[in-house]
């Protein structure tokens, strides 16, 4: 078999899509002759963007807000931090700096948007991943806010997100040092059934082409 199609399970075009795959292919090559390889779009392509991907967003995000729209939580859901693992890559650092600007746009005047990282890398070079994710939360609560949301630019549950995940650690470490202040963590892509569709999309350009 020297036929194969790659779907990307990939925000942007991270050093896995650009220098590992094609190093491969060229190992592999040198051992079994030539191969055919499509890459796929990957989730969020630039230039173009893609809209589905801010609508999961909003959709994550709406679920939690209407599911708290009548309990204690009410009154903190209009802070939303839009969080990813954080990269290396300014080129990935660019989907979620893009999503974010069609996300506060979806969201309206009446939700303040913000951008944070989980983790990054130390150095200057770095700095364009913006603020971390436990130091936004923790300025936010010393201003004196009820809470935030956190939207999950995460695709699936693991060492990072889900139950017991890094970001579930933050959370709960910033909560325990200002008990009145309550975090709320949206679903995760991955949790929404665009995902699916939008992989679909990515595939039937491929077998078009």
């Amino acid at each position: 078999i020297k036929n194969f199609i790659i779907l990307p399970l990939f925000f942007g075009n991270s050093g896995a899509l650009t220098s590992y795959i094609p190093q491969q292919q060229e190992l592999l090559e040198q051992q079994f002759g030539t191969f055919n390889i499509k890459l796929a779009e990957v989730l969020y392509p630039l230039a173009q963007g893609e809209p589905m991907m801010t609508e999961i967003l909003y959709g994550n995000i709406q679920q939690l807000r209407t599911q708290q729209a009548h309990t204690a939580h009410a009154g903190m859901l209009d802070h939303v931090v839009l969080t990813d693992h954080g990269s290396p890559s300014p080129k990935v650092n660019e989907v979620r700096q893009r999503l974010a600007l069609e996300l506060q746009q979806r969201l309206g005047n009446n939700v303040q948007l913000s951008q944070a990282a989980m983790e990054r890398r130390p150095g200057k070079q770095y700095d364009f991943n913006g603020e971390l994710l436990e130091q936004w939360l923790l300025n936010h609560a010393q201003a004196g806010h009820k809470g935030a949301i956190v939207s999950m630019l995460f695709l699936l549950p693991g060492k990072h997100a889900g139950s017991g995940g890094d970001i579930a650690t933050i959370c709960q470490g910033v909560m325990q040092q200002y008990p009145d202040y309550q975090v709320l963590i949206s679903p995760l892509v991955g949790d929404h059934p665009g995902l699916v569709e939008l992989l679909n999309s990515r595939l039937q350009a491929v077998l078009k082409s």
